[in-house]
């Protein structure tokens, strides 16, 4: 695929990203659940858009760790702890049952590590000759 190609469609995935991250932050305290789903929506396609932007192959999944690990071995453990917290809120979070118990505090957990990882994809995608604009 064509650089300008490639850079075009890692910005679509990071857009959508970014639309789930505004989406939790604005359902904040009213619906926890569906915040740590958006939460979780937002890393994993923050990632996908990296792996895209790096030309690498990757299996449909929302497992954020694997996906992580597509990228470089060597994630920083905030990162990582990031990651397993949000795979918990992949699925689960998007039907009736316990996860519908979440309570504020996790609901800003989730949302800060959403942040920890669009910061560390932003910088990785920078580092690879991408820019916002």
């Amino acid at each position: 695929m064509k650089d300008k190609k490639v850079k075009l469609l890692a910005k679509k995935w990071f857009n959508f990203a970014e639309q789930d991250l505004k989406a939790a932050r604005e359902l904040f305290e009213n619906y926890n659940q569906i915040v740590c789903f958006h939460c979780q929506q937002s890393a994993e396609k923050y990632i996908k858009g990296l792996l895209i932007l790096l030309q690498k192959d990757f299996k449909k999944t929302h497992d954020l760790n694997y996906l992580l690990d597509l990228i470089e071995k060597d994630i920083p453990d905030k990162v990582n702890e990031a990651a397993e917290y949000l795979n918990e809120y992949a699925v689960e979070a998007r039907y009736p049952g316990e996860i519908s118990k979440i309570n504020s505090e996790e609901t800003q957990k989730a949302l800060d590590y959403a942040e920890d990882i669009k910061k560390f994809i932003k910088k990785k995608a920078e580092n690879n000759n991408y820019k916002d604009s």
